[in-house]
């Protein structure tokens, strides 16, 4: 697993979570992961289809010069 930054407020451990749906249409339960700081409210107020997107979008901050600012 990619190395989790500390949180950009408090300095805390990130936290990744998955959450569980269940799409009667499909039949089947559908996982999506967020990240949020163990000890602060921080979170990255998304939901992603892979752990990878949830941490790349967890260790993005402001002034990084990856092409998505």
């Amino acid at each position: 697993m990619t190395e989790l930054k500390p949180c950009p407020f408090c300095g805390g451990k990130a936290d990744l979570q998955p959450m569980l749906y269940n799409i009667e249409s499909l039949s089947l339960p559908v996982v999506y992961w967020s990240m949020q700081c163990k000890e602060c409210p921080c979170s990255i107020g998304d939901q992603y289809e892979s752990e990878a997107e949830a941490i790349a979008a967890w260790n993005r901050r402001a002034g990084d010069t990856n092409g998505h600012d």
